[in-house]
Formats: structure tokens, C-alpha cells, sequence
């Protein structure tokens, strides 16, 4: 076909670049499109939307064989497509860079070299192994999340919680790239068979920061046999998938915005970065932002134990470092609501502050549950550049039955990390070894 596409294209007799397509097929190699099946995937035909355009995802491997699409009715979404397709073209070219890298080392060993490569070549040329990073300390060891319809996690206050998007997402990948980019059906016409991607039951992830993001993964996939005894069956295959992390590229921006704030809280540490958060993420009569800010623990038992968290003037005056946001220092407020950015007439539409309420807390989760029952969006996310210094909370005997247990809540999180905690209750003998002792009142 390829001498013969010129020719073609000087030759058109439609304006249906598929009709034209068929037609130079069937003149040059002659065979007729409509009854070739392998067609339906060359000239791939979008049934899955009523209105074509291929607005909804890319990430199929319909779109990766197909050699043209459609319907595209909409331009806008041409640019998607073209767009879409080169990231998968770099991604492909990045892949191969990572293998030649490799084999470069290999070689180099092979032939009596160095240990390996310095640097960031160094590390991409690594062959994959879940062990690539050894841990020398317990500190260092990078648990693993196990999911299957939900997270369960020892990250999040939530131990079990829904997929995020994120995740979900980055699953999509890695199985486009094992899957639909053909790693696993590499000479599938030699071998007479194919192997499509169903579903996934289970897995388990974790990720590396200084290496990559490591799968494990339960696949049932459709085994098609095409030579000898022809048969379709499911199976299933534990896949093992290791994404690694290539150079690292910055883009950096400095924006000049001389917005017009109020930052109200004096125990709330604002960063300058926040404050362009703040305004793309507050959209008047639509949007309001509650940021989920980091709480700092206490620090008078975390800096006797973990200095290295702390900056101390002396011994007796240390603050947590606001920056530091390890699991030893403090959590993320996920259902705090004290910080809000809101426009003003928003603030007034859904009726302001209950000035009844008196005392300790309360009053936020009074306004956020307006914001909720009004039409406006509310938008939470992890903020950065918001930490909550820590500072002594006092609930007073005379409130309110319900916020005396939230100020008694609020508290008791505030007092260190599990952790820190576990570590002073197996250090007392009498809570430690109560049992034993009951044990033995009981025999006397």
C-alpha cells in the first residue's frame, strides 16, 4: 500500500477520508474493508457516544491500533486527540530510552566495567526489583496499601476509605502500558495467541519516592488461542509493575497578584504560595474553599523524643518545625472546618456565624453545614501552606453537652502520634502487665 498512497490522495473522489481509504485498499491490495474483520479496528468506529467526538477517555486499545477514528465532530476535541496520541508517542519513546539504559549496563557489566553508572542515569539503568531500595533502618521500610474495591491504608485516619481518583487513574496507566502498549502480547501472531485486559480483584501498591511506584496485582484476563485447538478462556495472573521516576523537571512561574486578604486565625501559619490557592480555588456564587490544613501535636513530649522535628531555643522552648509534616508531628484536619476562604455576599446569602453559640467550637460546623445545604460548591483539599500551630485547648465544664465532647475530641487528637503514645504506655509496667496481675488475684 505505502508506494501507492500518493496516488490516492491525488485521486479522491469523496470527502469521506474512511470511504477513501477503503477504496485504496480494495484497488492496490485487494481486499474489501467492510469483510475484512481486522478492519473494525483499523477504521475504528465510535458506538460508545451518542454525539461521537470521543469526549469521554482515550485510554483504550481501540484508540491505540485504530489508524482513523470516528466520528469527530467537535475541533476542540481533534486537539484532544492529537494531544493524547503524542503523549502516548513520548511515553513510548521514554520507555525505550529507560531499556536502552539498561542495556547499556548490562553490557558494561558484562564486559568487566564499572559497578554501575553515577547519578540520575544511575538510577534509571537499575534493573526493576521490589528490593531496588534496601532499608537499613525500620524508618525506612515503605508499607504497602492493599485495595480491592476500597483503600485500606495505614496513611489515613481512614484505615479503610474509597478509591481516589488519583489512584484510580494511575491503575489506568500502568495497565495501558502493560496491556494495550503490547508488552504482553509481543509476537502474538508466532505464539497463536492474545491476552486482553477484564479486570483487576486486587492489589497492593506502594510508593518509593526516591525510586518508584511499585504494583502488585491480581488480573483476570481473556486468553484467545488462535492456532491448533481454538479456545477463549478466563485466567488469572499476578502481575508485578514497576514505574520508575525519571529526571526530575521543574517549571516555575512567578505570578505577581496583589490580592486583598483577611487572614483572621493568629494560630494558622500562612505561606505565601496559599494565597494564589486561595483565590483560583474561591469562585463567587459558585465556589467556596475549606482547605484541609496540617495540626501540629503537641510538642513538649515530641521534642524530648524526636529533636530532629524541632527547633529549640533551649531546652525547655521548642516549637515543631512548621514545615515538617511527618506522622510524628501532626495530621491533617480532614474534619476541620475552622478555615474557610469565602467571598463576602457568599458569607452573607447563606446567613453568616449563628452569633447564639456560645463558648468553644461549634460554630464552624454550623456554617459549613450551611454552605452544604445551599447551591454553592465546596471544595476541600490538602492545603501545605497552612499549618495550625499547636497551642493549649481548655474546655470548660459549662458547654454545651455536644461541644464539651468535640472540644474534649480536639484535644485528646492533639496530644502526639499513635505512635509517640504506644511507645509511653509500653514504657509504664502496671498498664503493660495488668493482666498478669489480675491473673494472679484470681488464683489466690
Amino acid at each position: 500500500m505505502a508506494p501507492h498512497i500518493g496516488f490516492c490522495l491525488q485521486n479522491l473522489y469523496t470527502t469521506h477520508e474512511d470511504v477513501e481509504i477503503g477504496r485504496c485498499i480494495r484497488e492496490f491490495a485487494g481486499i474489501q474493508c467492510t469483510w475484512a474483520y481486522e478492519m473494525q479496528q483499523i477504521l475504528y468506529q465510535n458506538y460508545k457516544e451518542d454525539k461521537g467526538s470521543f469526549k469521554s477517555t482515550l485510554k483504550s486499545k481501540e484508540v491505540e491500533k485504530a489508524v482513523t477514528l470516528h466520528p469527530v465532530k467537535d475541533p476542540d476535541y481533534q486537539y484532544r486527540i492529537f494531544n493524547y496520541l503524542q503523549s502516548v508517542n513520548i511515553m513510548k519513546y521514554r520507555q525505550r530510552r529507560v531499556q536502552l539504559f539498561r542495556e547499556m549496563e548490562l553490557m558494561n557489566h558484562m564486559l568487566g566495567g564499572s559497578a554501575g553508572a553515577s547519578g540520575e542515569s544511575g538510577r534509571i539503568a537499575q534493573t526493576p526489583s521490589l528490593n531496588k531500595v534496601p532499608a537499613h533502618r525500620a524508618e525506612d521500610v515503605v508499607p504497602w496499601e492493599y485495595y480491592s474495591k476500597a483503600i485500606f491504608s495505614q496513611y489515613n485516619n481512614n484505615p479503610k476509605r474509597a478509591m481516589e481518583g488519583s489512584l484510580s487513574g494511575a491503575l489506568d496507566d500502568a495497565v495501558m502500558q502493560v496491556i494495550v502498549m503490547e508488552l504482553v502480547n509481543l509476537n502474538a501472531r508466532q505464539r497463536g495467541r492474545t491476552i486482553d485486559f477484564k479486570e483487576i480483584l486486587y492489589g497492593y501498591r506502594r510508593v518509593n519516592p526516591l525510586s518508584s511506584a511499585d504494583y502488585i496485582l491480581d488480573l483476570l484476563l481473556i486468553y484467545r488461542k488462535h492456532k491448533g485447538r481454538k479456545m477463549t478462556v478466563q485466567v488469572r495472573r499476578h502481575a508485578y509493575l514497576q514505574q520508575g521516576f525519571l529526571e526530575l523537571e521543574l517549571t516555575e512561574e512567578s505570578p505577581v497578584f496583589r490580592p486583598k486578604a483577611s487572614v483572621v486565625d493568629v494560630d494558622i501559619m500562612v505561606m505565601p504560595e496559599s494565597l494564589n490557592r486561595i483565590r483560583l480555588s474561591t469562585i463567587q456564587g459558585r465556589q467556596v474553599y475549606f482547605p484541609i490544613v496540617f495540626s501540629q501535636y503537641d510538642p513538649e513530649p515530641l521534642c524530648k523524643e524526636y529533636s530532629q522535628h524541632c527547633h529549640c531555643s533551649d531546652k525547655d522552648n521548642c516549637i515543631v518545625i512548621p514545615t515538617d509534616f511527618s506522622t510524628m508531628t501532626g495530621y491533617w484536619r480532614q474534619f476541620g472546618f475552622g478555615i474557610a476562604a469565602i467571598y463576602r455576599s457568599d458569607m452573607v446569602n447563606v446567613g453568616g456565624f449563628d452569633l447564639s453559640i456560645q463558648g468553644w467550637g461549634k460554630e464552624d460546623v454550623d456554617l459549613y453545614t450551611k454552605f452544604i445545604e445551599s447551591n454553592l460548591t465546596i471544595f476541600r483539599a490538602v492545603d501545605p501552606g497552612m499549618t495550625h500551630i499547636f497551642h493549649a485547648i481548655f474546655c470548660e465544664a459549662s458547654l454545651e453537652p455536644a461541644q464539651l465532647i468535640m472540644c474534649k475530641g480536639s484535644k485528646a487528637q492533639s496530644y502526639g502520634a499513635t505512635s509517640l503514645l504506644a511507645s509511653k504506655v509500653y514504657a509504664i509496667p502496671d498498664i503493660m502487665r495488668r493482666h498478669e496481675k489480675h491473673a494472679l488475684n484470681i488464683g489466690r
